[in-house]
């Protein structure tokens, strides 16, 4: 026996809010000190840059003043390098005071002494990484452009390193930029504990709705089988609730579409039941009678008793072929023998087959259109045509008329009579079953037109000729031969 919907919805999504933090910690712990790193050497990338852009617009008038002095050299004398070198120095202190960094500067002179921070910042790490990093410019594991790991006092610093060009002794002429690399061990460390305290809080929020929202799914679904169960003991009670799943609101609805099918088909069988009991007791009843008649001698015209008898079975042979077509059918067990088909000719001689019976009417074929040729069976189109015209011979006054044409991919038969035709409130049901319109019979040769026609992949209508002429008009559609036939 399967899973119950409730769980199949509730253990994958546990299984998911529990497996994302642990995927979200694994990650995070494997990529937290590349990812710092990174950001570090991004603050100290970004004070290096501005060094690099204050020293531009510094220096971008050295050439000038050399051409003004009249020196050809283009060496700048010390007094002009110690004035950039002033003018640079000042513009960095205005732009660590003005702007954030996230980097940390120390500035020193052409002889590796610190001129900035000023002397009251000597002592602790800053004095520390300027002694470490004078120490790599002197032994020339330090240069311009370089962003390198520095360890002070067990902590982590990386640290970068612009070198102002002179010729002559500055104030200002290495700027280093430095940062700290954070522990991300400890921060793991301490971060861990509130992030399980966090995960477990949510974890059990996220399991309390995604229990509930899947019994939300659940529930309606029950409810929707013991629908099913009523309706397959046959109780047709449609259901009202509505739901908020869009999908299960069109089950609902496809369940009530298919009770009232049901309820329907029901009511169509009881009807079907209780029209052929009426339709064969009657003819059985004259048979019967008849038959008596003759038995006990009562009945002296035997000839007229056996016409009788002989038209009465042929009404119960017919009615019984009927019901046996339908069925056949219904459950798709006539096997089609398409064949193709020259259809005026066809109609033609249906039309040589049905002039016996139609006495004192005339039956017209109008010229077609073109030559057609459909491909069908051609025992289902003998019956659906001999149906229609039989139909049409019953209550014509003089004339059927039937004509021929094509309609994009189909061939159309057009069968009409100059009778008094349907009316209104029966044209929608003549083609149900045991539906009797006015002077009707059986009421079932027209539905085994509809079904006829529809198993050969065509369509039948009915309508009323347009006043003033009156009559009833039929129109059989049947697909052409495919093409290259």
């Amino acid at each position: 026996m399967g899973k119950r919907i409730r769980i199949r919805i509730f253990m994958p999504v546990l299984i998911l809010i529990i497996l994302f933090p642990i995927l979200a910690w694994f990650i995070f712990s494997m990529t937290s000190d590349w990812y710092i790193e990174h950001m570090v050497r991004k603050e100290i990338g970004g004070i290096m840059s501005l060094v690099e852009r204050e020293a531009a617009a510094v220096y971008e008038t050295e050439l000038t003043d050399d051409q003004a002095d009249g020196r050809t050299d283009g060496k700048p004398d010390a007094e002009a390098e110690r004035a950039h070198a002033k003018e640079l120095l000042a513009r960095m202190k205005a732009a660590v005071k003005q702007e954030y960094m996230g980097a940390d500067l120390l500035v020193l002179n052409s002889k590796k002494k610190l001129i900035y921070p000023n002397g009251e910042l000597e002592a602790g790490i800053r004095q520390d990484m300027y002694e470490t990093c004078r120490e790599m410019l002197e032994n020339g594991s330090l240069y311009s452009g370089d962003i390198v790991p520095v360890n002070i006092a067990g902590e982590r610093y990386l640290a970068g390193l612009y070198e102002v060009e002179s010729s002559h002794n500055i104030r200002a002429k290495y700027y280093l930029g430095y940062a700290v690399l954070p522990d991300t061990g400890m921060l793991l460390a301490y971060a861990g504990r509130l992030m399980f305290v966090i995960t477990a809080g949510l974890l059990a929020v996220s399991i309390l709705i995604v229990w509930l929202t899947a019994g939300s799914i659940a529930r309606p679904l029950r409810a929707l089988c013991g629908h099913a169960q009523k309706i397959g003991s046959g109780t047709f009670q449609p259901v009202e609730e509505s739901y908020s799943v869009c999908e299960i609101e069109e089950l609902k609805e496809s369940f009530n579409q298919m009770g009232k099918r049901l309820e329907e088909s029901r009511e169509q069988n009881a009807r079907f039941f209780q029209n052929v009991s009426h339709d064969l007791r009657t003819p059985l009843v004259s048979i019967i009678g008849y038959a008596q008649g003759i038995q006990c001698g009562v009945m002296k015209d035997h000839k007229k008793a056996a016409d009788i008898i002989m038209k009465e079975s042929l009404r119960m042979t017919d009615l019984v072929e009927s019901i046996l077509t339908l069925s056949k059918l219904d459950n798709h067990n006539i096997e089609m023998k398409k064949v193709p088909i020259r259809l005026e000719e066809f109609v033609e001689e249906q039309i040589e087959i049905l002039q016996g019976a139609a006495a004192d009417k005339e039956l017209i074929l109008e010229d077609p259109d073109g030559v057609m040729s459909v491909e069908t069976d051609p025992a289902l189109l003998t019956r659906v045509i001999q149906n229609v015209v039989s139909n049409c011979i019953r209550y014509a006054e003089s004339k059927i008329r039937i004509s021929l044409k094509a309609e994009g991919e189909m061939a159309v038969v057009t069968i009409e009579d100059d009778g008094n035709g349907f009316r209104p409130e029966d044209l929608p049901y003549v083609f149900e079953r045991f539906y009797k319109g006015e002077k009707g019979r059986f009421g079932i040769g027209l539905s085994v037109v509809w079904s006829m026609v529809e198993y050969m992949g065509g369509t039948v209508s009915v309508k009323n000729r347009n006043q003033p002429l009156h009559g009833a008009v039929y129109e059989i559609r049947i697909p052409f031969c495919p093409a290259g036939d």
